[in-house]
C-alpha cells in the first residue's frame, strides 16, 4: 500500500512536471532535469532494481546522454537519450534481465499495455469501484436520452426561425468557453500522463525473462540417446551423414568465397589504399555509397552464413579446423573490406568535406569492425547466436553514445570552411545545418557571395544571403518564445553572439 501511494504521489508530479517543462519547448536542459527527475522516482519506487548494474549503468547514460543534449542540443544525443531510458527503464521493471534489447522490448510493451489502467486499478478499493460502476450507469441513463433531445432540438431548429435564434443565444457563451480551452494542450497533457505512468508503473511482463533463461551465451553438443532398434540407428547414420555433408558444403564455400574476396581486397588495396587519383571522371558519391551498401550486404551476408554453419554440432565435428580457419580468414578478409571503405570514405572528405552521412559512415565502419570480432569470439570460442545478439546490441549503443558526444554540425562547418576552397564549398549544406552554425557563416559570409559553379547542376536558383538572413531572424525569432528550459550551451553561445553584435 505505501508503494502505492508513493507511484501515485511520482506519478501526479511526474505529469505536472512533464507539462512543465515540454510545453512549447524545445529539448535542452528540461530533457535532463525529466531524466534525473525520472530516475530517481524510480529509485524510490523500486530501489531493489539498483542493485542490478545494468540498471545503474544505463541509468549513468541517461544521464551522460541528457547531458550532452544540453551542451549540444544535437538529434543523435536526442535519440540516443531516448533509446538509453526506454532500455534503463525496463532493466529497472524487471532487473533480472541481461540483454538491452529484451529491455527495451519490455518497455516498449509495457508502454502499449496502457499503464494508465494500473493508476486507477492500484490506488482504488472495492468501494470506489462500486462507485465507479455506478456513475457509469448512470451515464448509459443519461446519454441515451441526451442523444435523442440532440435529434429533436436539430429538427425544431430548422424548421422554427425563432426557436432556432433561442438555441444560439443559448450556445453561444457555451462556444465562447470551449474556444477557450487549448485542445492541444489537453492531448499533450494527455500524452505525458501516458509516458509518466508508462516510466513509474508496469505490468509483470516476464516472458522475456523466461526466453533469457532458456538461451545460453554458449553452444552446447546436442547428444541424442543410445539407439534401441536398427530404425533408431539407420535415423542417426542419417544424421551424422548429413553433418559431415553439410561440413564439406561449407568448406566449399567458405574456400569459394574466400578466394573471391581475396580478388576484390588485393584491387583495393592497389587502387583505393596506394595509388588513387581522383580525376572526376567517375561519381565520387555514388564510389563511396555503392561501396559502403556492399560492404553491408557482404559482412549481413558473411555473418549470416558463418552463423547457419556454426549454429549446432558442427562445432563439435573432431576434423572442423578447415573450417574454422577458413571461416577466420573469411572475417579477417571483411574486416579488410571494412579498412577499404573506410578509406574510400576519407578520399570522399578530403575533396567535398563533412557531412552527417560520411560521419556515419565512419561510425558505422567502427561498429562493423566489432560486430566482425565478436564473430571471431563466436566460432573460437563455441558462442551461441544470443551472445552475439547481446553484444552487438551494446555496440550499437556504444557507438551512438560516442555519435552523442561530439557538436558534429560545429565541426563540419569548421571543417568545410577551414579546409575545403571556396570553389569546392557546398553552401546550401552549410546552410541547412542547425542554428548553432549561424555565427560561423557570419564570419565567413563572403562565403555567401562567392560564385560556384560547383554545384549549378542544382535545378533551384538561391540567393545564399537572403537563405542565410531568413534562417537567422527565424532562429532569434523561435529562441524569443523559448524560456530556459530549452536551454542548450551551443546554442546558447550563438545567441549571445548575435546579442554581444547589437
Amino acid at each position: 500500500m505505501k508503494t502505492q501511494k508513493i507511484q501515485l504521489t511520482f506519478f501526479l508530479i511526474g505529469t505536472l512536471l512533464f507539462n512543465w517543462l515540454f510545453w512549447q519547448e524545445q529539448l535542452g536542459l528540461n530533457l535532463l532535469i525529466f531524466n534525473v527527475f525520472i530516475l530517481l522516482s524510480s529509485y524510490f519506487i523500486y530501489p531493489n532494481s539498483f542493485k542490478s548494474k545494468y540498471v545503474i549503468i544505463f541509468s549513468i547514460l541517461c544521464v551522460l546522454t541528457a547531458a550532452f543534449v544540453f551542451l549540444y542540443g544535437s538529434t543523435i544525443a536526442k535519440i540516443t537519450n531516448s533509446f538509453s531510458l526506454l532500455i534503463c527503464i525496463g532493466y529497472i521493471h524487471q532487473p533480472k534481465l541481461k540483454a538491452a534489447f529484451f529491455a527495451g522490448f519490455t518497455s516498449i510493451i509495457n508502454f502499449f499495455k496502457l499503464p494508465l489502467r494500473k493508476v486507477f486499478n492500484n490506488n482504488s478499493n472495492n468501494k470506489k469501484q462500486k462507485s465507479i460502476s455506478k456513475i457509469i450507469s448512470i451515464l448509459k441513463i443519461v446519454v441515451i436520452p441526451l442523444l435523442f433531445l440532440s435529434l429533436f432540438i436539430w429538427i425544431y431548429k430548422i424548421a422554427n426561425p425563432v426557436f432556432n435564434d433561442l438555441t444560439l443565444q443559448f450556445w453561444l457563451p457555451i462556444k465562447k468557453f470551449f474556444l477557450t480551452i487549448s485542445w492541444g494542450r489537453l492531448i499533450f497533457i494527455l500524452l505525458g500522463t501516458i509516458i509518466i505512468a508508462a516510466f513509474i508503473y508496469h505490468n509483470n511482463i516476464i516472458k522475456f525473462i523466461h526466453s533469457e533463461e532458456k538461451l545460453s551465451d554458449f553452444i552446447t553438443r546436442k547428444r541424442r540417446t543410445k539407439a534401441i532398434n536398427s530404425q533408431i540407428n539407420n535415423y542417426r547414420f542419417t544424421l551424422s551423414l548429413n553433418l559431415k555433408n553439410e561440413y564439406r558444403s561449407a568448406v566449399f564455400l567458405v574456400c569459394s568465397v574466400n578466394l573471391l574476396l581475396l580478388i576484390v581486397n588485393a584491387t583495393d588495396v592497389n587502387w583505393i589504399w596506394f595509388n588513387f587519383k581522383y580525376t572526376g571522371d567517375f561519381n565520387l558519391s555514388q564510389f563511396v555509397h555503392e561501396g559502403t551498401y556492399l560492404l553491408i550486404a557482404s559482412v549481413l551476408l558473411s555473418m549470416g552464413i558463418i552463423l547457419y554453419f556454426f549454429r549446432k554440432n558442427i562445432n563439435f565435428l573432431p576434423k572442423n579446423k578447415l573450417l574454422k580457419q577458413m571461416s577466420i580468414l573469411w572475417i579477417a578478409q571483411n574486416i579488410i573490406l571494412v579498412i577499404s571503405v573506410g578509406i574510400r570514405n576519407y578520399h570522399y572528405i578530403d575533396y567535398y568535406g563533412l557531412a552527417y552521412k560520411r560521419i556515419g559512415v565512419i561510425f558505422f565502419l567502427i561498429a562493423t569492425i566489432v560486430g566482425l570480432i565478436t564473430l571471431y569470439i563466436k566460432i573460437t570460442q563455441l558462442k551461441s547466436a544470443f551472445y552475439l545478439l547481446k553484444v552487438n546490441s551494446l555496440n550499437i549503443i556504444s557507438v551512438l553514445i560516442l555519435l552523442s558526444a561530439f557538436n558534429w554540425d560545429i565541426i563540419i562547418a569548421k571543417y568545410n570552411i577551414n579546409t575545403i576552397s571556396s570553389e569546392k564549398m557546398d553552401v546550401l549544406f552549410l546552410l541547412t545545418l542547425s542554428d548553432k552554425v549561424l555565427p560561423l557563416i557570419e564570419e565567413n559570409k563572403h562565403l555567401l557571395n562567392q560564385e560556384n559553379d560547383f554545384f549549378s547542376n542544382s535545378i533551384y536558383e538561391y540567393n545564399y544571403e537572403y537563405v542565410y538572413e531568413e534562417k537567422l531572424f527565424n532562429f532569434l525569432e523561435t529562441q524569443e518564445k523559448l524560456s530556459w528550459l530549452s536551454m542548450n550551451l551551443s546554442t546558447q553561445k550563438a545567441i549571445n553572439y548575435y546579442k554581444n553584435r547589437k
